[in-house]
Formats: C-alpha cells, sequence, structure tokens
C-alpha cells in the first residue's frame, strides 16, 4: 500500500511495522469536509491493515486547526466511531515550534484524554514515539 498525498495539507503514512498509521500534517488551516477526507482515507487504511495506532505528526505543521474541526476531533461520535474501527492509541508528535500551535494541539489532546476511552499521549519528536511504541511491545 503506498502512502497518501492531500496536498497541501497532509500525507498518510502506513508505518506497518508498528501497526500504525501516521498522518504527517503539513497545513492545517481546512475546511472540515478535507479533514474529514483525510481521517476517513486514515482510518480505511487501518482497517485494511489491522493498525490499531495513529499517530497525528504535527512536527511540521503550520497553523492551527479550524474550531470545527477541533469540536469533530473531541465529538463523542468520532470518539465511538475511532473505537469501533479498532483505534486503541491516539499519539501525537508536537509542533517544533512553541506557541499558537502547540497550545492548539495540547488543548484538543486534553479534550481527547478526559474521554478516558484511547490512549493518548504525546511525544516531541517521531524518533521518541517510535521507541516509545516499540518498548510497549516488550
Amino acid at each position: 500500500m503506498a502512502d497518501i498525498d492531500f496536498p497541501p495539507y497532509a500525507e498518510l503514512i502506513l508505518e506497518k511495522d508498528l501497526k500504525a498509521v501516521r498522518i504527517k500534517w503539513k497545513r492545517l488551516f481546512l475546511k472540515l469536509e478535507e479533514f474529514k477526507e483525510i481521517v476517513e482515507a486514515g482510518l480505511n487504511i487501518m482497517k485494511e491493515n489491522q493498525a490499531h495506532i495513529w499517530i497525528s505528526d504535527m512536527y511540521e505543521s503550520e497553523g492551527v486547526f479550524p474550531k470545527e474541526i477541533v469540536s469533530y476531533i473531541t465529538s463523542d461520535d468520532t470518539t465511538a466511531k475511532s473505537n469501533e474501527m479498532g483505534l486503541n492509541w491516539a499519539l501525537t508528535i508536537n509542533p517544533k515550534q512553541s506557541g499558537l500551535s502547540s497550545l492548539s494541539t495540547k488543548k484538543w489532546q486534553k479534550e481527547l484524554i478526559n474521554k478516558d476511552t484511547l490512549l493518548v499521549r504525546d511525544f516531541p519528536t517521531l524518533d521518541s514515539c517510535k521507541k516509545w511504541i516499540e518498548a510497549q511491545a516488550n
């Protein structure tokens, strides 16, 4: 399965060895329908490959998600659908530059953590995230 590009917003990458789908976000200011298209594609890749880990790679992202996208991410419907698809872990690579983007990311992560249906963690780099996942397997 090849990676899927959604220019200029994101790239979906199957991390087969980790049983994970990584969304490498580039630009965060997009329409809700565009966001849903990317997420649906990611969920389909997860299902096809029996992956159970979702990695939102915000490291090189620009901007912040619009409010309607944050509401969608943290909605009970979205969480329930993710659980039905077999998603166990929602991991985030934090933006490399602190500031508004970083604060916004932390805010929606906190809302997901409060739902207590997924393991939600954040990491400073992709490498640290991968090492953590590998350590959990041992």
